[in-house]
């Protein structure tokens, strides 16, 4: 009988990327985000012959000396949001000077009205303001 049952040994290099294949059919059944970065420890890289930027099982393989070998960490843009850039905007400083905010007429025994500063007049002298008639304008009827 020939060699026709056998499977060859499964290397180290086929173990991870069959883990990493799983993982990522897992996270894309529980999250909405598809992972896009797989990290590991970089001697787990460099044993598997691989380099970082290499792309593994469609991810993109990161070196993290935080993880311990044998492990790895699938990133996605739920846990981990990409930079984005930000514009700058032009700061508006606050004005050196008072604003100057006009008010409406001075109600008679109000006493949060404002006064006018002594010697100043708010109408010319002689002018009194019409009576209130609840028409509108032109006398017509609102």
């Amino acid at each position: 009988m020939g060699r026709r049952g056998r499977l060859a040994p499964v290397t180290a290099e086929g173990k991870n990327f069959e883990a990493i294949a799983k993982a990522k059919a897992d996270h894309n059944r529980h999250c909405p985000f598809p992972p896009h970065t797989v990290r590991m420890n970089p001697f787990e890289i460099e044993r598997m012959g691989w380099e970082e930027g290499d792309l593994i099982a469609g991810l993109a393989l990161e070196a993290d000396a935080k993880l311990g070998t044998g492990a790895f960490r699938l990133v996605c843009d739920g846990m981990e949001p990409p930079e984005l850039d930000v514009e700058q905007e032009e700061v508006i400083e606050a004005p050196t000077q008072p604003l100057v905010v006009p008010v409406g007429p001075s109600r008679e025994g109000d006493p949060t009205a404002q006064r006018p500063a002594a010697g100043l007049r708010t109408r010319p002298p002689g002018v009194t303001p019409a009576p209130a008639t609840g028409r509108g304008l032109h006398g017509r009827s609102a």
